[in-house]
């Protein structure tokens, strides 16, 4: 019978402990600075050898109108559903991350404009379909909003893909949430929607 020192103990409890802070508790997504460090180093090899990725990000629609009517922890239920329906469609090669609130950034490496807006737009029908109970009187259907940006038209840079990502999330919301827009390069004034 093989026993562990401690000190294989303590080494494997410092790679839990280690891992858990990468991510936030709630909803086991990865938390921003180790999201950053990722996509940085996976957006450089993507560069060097021509290859294309898409980010999105990701953004429950009404979320403040759950929390107010139905309780921050019917909150934390939603989001936890929103977190395994991004996760269930995902590719082992996505990095997922929360940005804050009710806001998910994804970095989809390989994937090509289109096969992105495709991702997303799966993403956003699961979350549309799917009734999430936050407690016994109370099931409720959500949706999403969701801005892409590809490195085709922004480059490799990590803060102008989600900056890019981010105003055309601003413009799937403002033009009635519940739709995925793609942006259309750095500095351009609309994003364009996409229909699904």
């Amino acid at each position: 019978m093989l026993v562990p020192n401690h000190g294989t103990v303590r080494i494997r409890a410092g790679h839990r402990a280690n891992a858990r802070a990468r991510q936030y508790d709630l909803t086991g997504a990865f938390n921003g600075q180790h999201f950053f460090a990722r996509c940085k180093r996976i957006l450089q090899r993507l560069e060097k050898s021509h290859d294309v990725a898409c980010v999105l990000i990701v953004d429950v629609d009404h979320f403040k109108r759950v929390n107010d009517l139905h309780g921050h922890i019917s909150g934390d239920t939603v989001l936890q559903n929103a977190v395994a329906i991004c996760q269930s469609v995902l590719r082992a090669s996505d990095v997922f991350r929360r940005l804050g609130g009710e806001e998910f950034g994804i970095l989809m490496p390989s994937c090509a404009r289109t096969q992105g807006i495709a991702i997303g737009n799966r993403i956003r029908q699961a979350i549309a379909n799917t009734c999430v109970q936050v407690h016994e009187q109370a099931t409720l259907t959500i949706t999403a909003s969701i801005g892409l940006a590809c490195t085709d038209m922004t480059g490799y840079a990590p803060k102008p893909l989600l900056i890019e990502a981010d105003t055309a999330l601003f413009a799937a919301k403002h033009a009635g949430r519940n739709q995925l827009i793609a942006g259309t390069g750095v500095g351009a004034p609309k994003a364009a929607p996409v229909s699904a």
